[in-house]
């Protein structure tokens, strides 16, 4: 993969500000500032951003497995297979934090929301 291929993945400016006012709360010993609700809801949001980001990387990765199991000496084949099973690991991570991201939601009334 080419350096600028890696520089399409960067967060959105919404997702930076979040990302900012979560570390500025932690350093002031603050919680984020607004209604509770839109604040538990922009942790969503976070949370959901970086699973989808990590499911994004580790497609990358799984591709480029795959077009290497093509290429090289059979010897590493067991290798690249194992590196490709831990990488889908970290897709059922993601697939994780978005359930928990919907629980969230839904705690929160806005899933229902969402639908109507």
């Amino acid at each position: 993969m080419e350096k600028q291929d890696w520089l399409r993945f960067r967060p959105s400016a919404i997702w930076e500000e979040t990302v900012r006012e979560f570390v500025r709360a932690h350093e002031t010993g603050t919680t984020a500032t607004g209604d509770p609700v839109t604040v538990r809801e922009q942790r969503a949001k976070l949370i959901e951003e970086i699973a989808y980001k990590l499911t994004d990387l580790v497609t990358i990765i799984s591709g480029r497995i795959e077009l290497l199991c093509e290429t090289v000496p059979s010897m590493h084949l067991k290798d690249l297979h194992e590196i490709r099973t831990t990488a889908m690991k970290g897709v059922a991570f993601s697939e994780l934090l978005l359930r928990a991201v919907q629980a969230c939601r839904r705690e929160m009334g806005l899933l229902e929301a969402e639908r109507g």
